[in-house]
């Protein structure tokens, strides 16, 4: 996500494709939807479910840790994961044979003992990878042996948001915390919709409408370099 702070003080969010798989979309409706996005993160009495993702996506971008958990399914993984409000960005992959979801979380909401507590009462941390020292020592005394240190890289898999990318929610252009929670609702069956914003809503509405086409690169890296300048 790229965040640039303005004059005014609004905080732009460069927002990322969910998948290669894109609807040919104007422009403007890329502009549209990234100028609603930074309306609602500098916009402190909002209290809409897509604000308050937003805000606290950016609000968190200097502070948040980074856990790494081991489960059967990291597809249902980051349906967990997802779904938790002090979690802003997922991604589903491999540590060595581990299936495995590398998780950015914000620690002022909520403690790594906890994050990781609560995913292993769930079924979602039958291991966990520990990136410091300090993540070792508390993990153990609620993981026991399950727990490990490594810095192995997360190996990303080759299809991000799985569950995203079955539904035309995979021609939106959104923000990582965005495609995290969407991947989530998708997961439990959960309307998606307020975490759209309208432009973002008017292209999914018209990639229901039809197939998706998979647009040049050139084209793709071109729309990508205009969302970034905002």
């Amino acid at each position: 996500m790229k965040i640039t702070p303005v004059r005014s003080g609004v905080v732009v969010l460069g927002l990322a494709i969910a998948s290669a798989g894109l609807l040919a979309m104007s422009a403007s409706q890329a502009d549209n939807a990234a100028s609603e996005i930074a309306m609602l993160a500098g916009d402190r009495s909002n209290r809409s479910p897509l604000a308050t993702l937003v805000r606290g996506e950016v609000d968190s971008i200097h502070r948040r840790e980074t856990a790494v958990a081991a489960m059967p399914c990291f597809w249902s993984g980051e349906g967990y994961f997802g779904a938790l409000d002090c979690v802003y960005r997922t991604t589903a992959g491999y540590v060595g044979a581990d299936e495995v979801v590398e998780v950015e979380f914000d620690p002022s909401v909520i403690s790594y003992q906890s994050l990781i507590t609560g995913a292993r009462d769930a079924g979602m941390a039958v291991k966990v990878y520990c990136r410091t020292d300090a993540q070792l020592e508390a993990a153990r005394h609620f993981v026991g042996a399950a727990a490990v240190r490594s810095d192995e890289r997360v190996r990303p898999d080759e299809n991000p948001k799985w569950y995203v990318l079955q539904t035309p929610l995979k021609s939106v252009p959104m923000t990582p915390a965005q495609a995290c929670r969407i991947s989530a609702a998708l997961h439990a069956h959960r309307d998606v919709l307020p975490l759209l914003s309208p432009s973002q809503q008017i292209m999914y509405d018209r990639a229901k409408g039809r197939d998706a086409a998979a647009i040049s690169e050139a084209d793709r890296l071109a729309f990508l370099g205009k969302i970034r300048q905002r």
